[in-house]
């Protein structure tokens, strides 16, 4: 069963001082657990309990690529849009540094305790 999860977005740009309506449907069988919106306002980073993290285009309404790595639920993530970077963190013990490019996890740092959540 294909479950579809309807969201309105109501995306403000600073760089265009206005808000952007869109209505983004989801096609996924995992819980949210985090999203983030990237600088280029065209794209949503979100995490889920599977330790997943998928890359989305919000004007396309379609998913751009998926990041494999995390052994248990991804609770936060950071995208720095200046290094193409995403840092996560997940309840298997790691911080996770990934491509946004290539989608492959390039640094991995296992912790004594689970953490919840990151920024930069």
């Amino acid at each position: 069963m294909n479950l579809k999860y309807f969201i309105s977005l109501f995306i403000f740009s600073f760089a265009f001082s206005q808000i952007v309506d869109k209505d983004f449907y989801i096609d996924t069988r995992s819980s949210a657990t985090d999203a983030i919106f990237c600088l280029d306002n065209k794209s949503i980073l979100s995490s889920y309990k599977d330790g997943k993290i998928r890359l989305w285009n919000i004007r396309k309404n379609s998913l751009i690529k998926i990041f494999k790595g995390h052994t248990d639920r991804v609770n936060s993530l950071v995208f720095s849009d200046y290094l193409n970077k995403i840092i996560s963190i997940s309840d298997d013990k790691t911080v996770r540094i990934w491509d946004i490019n290539s989608t492959k996890e390039i640094n991995k740092l296992t912790m004594e305790d689970k953490l919840l959540s990151i920024d930069i």
